[in-house]
């Protein structure tokens, strides 16, 4: 899995784009890189690009992993939105299970098919009217 991150500081939007069938440890370096990148602000709005399938093979168990993992970091990522990109059935699926398994977890999460909606949300700002 190829994992690129572009941070917009002015709108306070991190998109992480992941390329290729990825693992439950690959996520895990995905979201480290990210905290520990300069430009990261606790508290910005995330964006997780998997439109290239990259969480469809994650199993029940690698979710419930993943999720802890995140849980355990909150404090340095801080409460920013997180919204994840979708565009196949499947990963919309296994997104639904992340968002299922995160409910205790006091960030907004929001399931996307639309590149542009789901950086605007992230953001905090408005969405059109659906």
């Amino acid at each position: 899995m190829i994992v690129t991150t572009e941070i917009d500081t002015k709108v306070g939007v991190v998109v992480n784009t992941l390329t290729g069938p990825g693992s439950r440890s690959q996520f895990e370096d995905a979201f480290e890189g990210m905290l520990g990148n300069a430009e990261f602000e606790s508290g910005m709005g995330v964006v997780w690009d998997v439109r290239d399938g990259a969480i469809d093979a994650l199993s029940s168990s690698d979710v419930v992993r993943l999720v802890d993992f995140a849980a355990s970091r909150l404090q340095m990522r801080g409460l920013g939105r997180l919204a994840m990109l979708v565009t196949r059935n499947i990963s919309y699926g296994v997104a639904r299970m992340i968002d299922g398994y995160s409910s205790e977890i006091p960030v907004e999460r929001e399931i996307f098919r639309d590149f542009d909606e789901a950086v605007r949300w992230a953001s905090g700002a408005p969405l059109e009217q659906r």
